[in-house]
């Protein structure tokens, strides 16, 4: 951590700085960038978003419990799964993985203002995930080199990757001649399984 420069972004290494682009948190997350803004719409009661996750005793200090809306095995094998189950799930699943992942923090709760843009699945897609996370993480990444308060324990793994990632880079410039030894390298380094996507 001493390595991540707040003020610019970045990590500062022996061979270079480097410094997480949209592009990049795309290929390791997934989430594109564009799409309807996430915004904050004071209006939406806690009341709602509990009712679209089916779960009406997950609420913990005006934030939503994590642990509480994790979908439980018989819920998901039920079958068949009406459109109301099946939208629920879906609901709880994807709120839990995105904000296990990139939002984080010592109470292991989320803002139940997330739960709108959930409220019609089949536009959840249309939504501007990347954006949202990418800040999150940029966020985070500053809390944590600065002490500030607040805790940070999700995406370690894009850390990781794009480090690794920026060797290569190094790597395929230092040895362009041989190929098969830099995808040799990338391969060893990449052994945790995060960087399969480019092999």
């Amino acid at each position: 951590m001493e390595r991540w420069f707040s003020e610019t972004n970045t990590l500062h290494l022996p061979c270079g700085e480097i410094g997480p682009t949209p592009v990049d948190w795309t290929m390791v997350t997934g989430l594109r960038f564009g799409g309807k803004c996430i915004g904050v719409n004071t209006n939406f009661s806690m009341d709602r978003a509990l009712y679209l996750l089916g779960k009406p005793n997950a609420k913990k200090n005006s934030k939503i419990l994590l642990s509480a809306i994790i979908p439980k095995e018989d819920e998901v094998q039920e079958d068949p799964l009406d459109d109301d189950t099946k939208e629920k799930v879906f609901r709880r699943l994807f709120l839990y993985v995105v904000s296990s992942c990139f939002f984080s923090n010592d109470h292991s709760t989320i803002s139940h203002k997330l739960v709108e843009c959930l409220e019609r699945v089949d536009e959840a897609g249309n939504y501007d995930w990347g954006a949202i996370t990418f800040s999150a993480f940029l966020s985070g990444m500053r809390r944590k080199v600065t002490a500030e308060t607040g805790a940070f324990t999700a995406f370690w793994q894009f850390l990781t990757v794009h480090v690794v990632f920026g060797l290569y880079h190094l790597w395929f410039f230092l040895i362009n001649d041989n190929i098969l030894y830099v995808n040799f390298i990338l391969f060893s380094c990449s052994s945790i399984g995060l960087l399969s996507i480019w092999i």
